[in-house]
């Protein structure tokens, strides 16, 4: 795929830019249940091109353990991702997706997975659900604090997740200080 010919031919089929977000949002909630993934295509959208649908996330943000980009690009079907990544090892041989993917990370990371956003969200599914879920505890015989100490562990790990996803970026891609710079700043 390092072949520019052979990537524009992916290109005809395969949504990059879907695709990449697909695999970049994965990245950062770093989502360890990625074997459970939809797509679709229709010939009357994006002229037939597949696209990734984001689906199955439960096994997601609880291990803020790196961005396991060589579980799922350097080892794409050897049994630790349960998931054959061949396409996306393939397309990461090739300069442009490569760049395209690296700035994706940046774009995410500062207009979306940012402390602002991340607080707004966090406060307003908490405060919409924490009513709710104080009686669903007392029916169901579980305990209340449990899922407050668990809910504020997924706003910390959301929180702290920002440098991880960049220090693994930059070690994965092998980024210069100007191109984090330019990517995540």
């Amino acid at each position: 795929m390092s072949n520019d010919n052979n990537y524009n031919h992916i290109s005809n089929y395969l949504d990059i830019d879907n695709y990449i977000d697909f695999w970049v949002f994965q990245f950062i909630v770093n989502n360890t249940d990625i074997h459970n993934y939809r797509y679709y295509n229709n010939p009357l959208i994006n002229n037939g091109k597949v696209r990734m649908i984001l689906y199955d996330l439960d096994y997601s943000m609880y291990a803020n353990s790196g961005a396991d980009y060589l579980t799922y690009i350097q080892y794409p079907n050897d049994g630790q991702a349960f998931v054959d990544t061949t396409i996306l090892s393939s397309l990461m041989k090739n300069y442009t997706f490569r760049k395209k993917f690296a700035s994706r990370v940046g774009y995410f990371l500062k207009h979306f997975w940012n402390e602002k956003n991340i607080n707004t969200e966090y406060d307003y599914l908490y405060n919409s659900i924490s009513y709710d879920m104080d009686r669903n505890c007392v029916r169901w015989g579980c305990n209340y604090s449990s899922w407050q100490r668990n809910a504020a562990s997924v706003k910390r790990y959301a929180l702290n997740r920002k440098s991880t996803v960049i220090n693994a970026t930059r070690s994965y891609f092998n980024l210069t200080q100007e191109e984090v710079n330019e990517y995540f700043y």
